[in-house]
């Protein structure tokens, strides 16, 4: 079952993975870097999913391009 916080961080996870053409490595690393930046409603979603809950998220990302 998803989430409402999981569609909230995939949205915001989609866009940057877009901006950094399709690399998830890149994504994550600019996430990461850049996680104050994020919006607020994208940081307490996040802070609200768990790990398996991310990696739902960014599995279901991965998986687009099959």
């Amino acid at each position: 079952m998803v989430t409402t916080d999981q569609i909230k961080f995939k949205n915001y996870f989609v866009k940057v993975f877009m901006q950094h053409d399709d690399d998830v490595i890149r994504s994550l690393s600019w996430m990461n870097s850049h996680f104050n930046y994020m919006p607020d409603d994208v940081r307490l979603s996040y802070h609200h999913l768990s790990s398996l809950q991310k990696n739902a998220v960014i599995k279901e990302i991965c998986m687009l391009g099959d």
